[in-house]
């Protein structure tokens, strides 16, 4: 027989109010800590991208935008190709 399973969004609960046993607690917080920590990485990275492409957009020398963002121009490109992949719609067919 299959188990049917209920996913909730709980990643903006208050730490504090997670209930249950102590293994689901557990499991919830890591969970909420992973979520966030990512999060926070994401968006720390989101930044430096938006940040490394107005200066190009402005015609800064690579060497003051690494400088300034810590990326340089392979970083640059992994990120942005990371970023296009990560936001890119997914369509009906997976293309």
């Amino acid at each position: 027989m299959p188990h049917e399973h209920l996913l909730i969004d709980q990643t903006r609960q208050n730490p504090e109010t997670v209930e249950g046993s102590v293994g689901t607690r557990l499991a919830q917080l890591t969970m909420m800590a992973t979520f966030r920590e990512r999060w926070e990485e994401l968006l720390e990275q989101a930044s430096r991208l938006q940040a490394a492409q107005g200066l190009l957009g402005r015609d800064v020398p690579w060497s003051t935008i690494e400088a300034a963002t810590g990326i340089d121009e392979a970083a640059f490109r992994r990120l942005k190709q990371q970023f296009d992949d990560t936001t890119a719609p997914v369509t009906p067919n997976g293309k």
